[in-house]
């Protein structure tokens, strides 16, 4: 995915979140800390918006 591609996703997709990482195709093996805080990151950002709504 390009920065093309994120742009039109924010586009379309309501209160979507984008988050660059700059390691090749193989994210997870080569950024390994910082695909574990995106993770961790949206994660928490999801259990926090459940606890809002409910």
């Amino acid at each position: 995915m390009d920065d093309k591609d994120a742009e039109r996703i924010m586009e379309l997709v309501p209160n979507a979140k984008y988050k660059k990482i700059l390691a090749n195709h193989v994210i997870h093996a080569f950024e390994q800390k910082q695909y574990i805080n995106a993770i961790e990151d949206f994660t928490s950002d999801l259990k926090e918006s459940s606890e809002r709504t409910n």
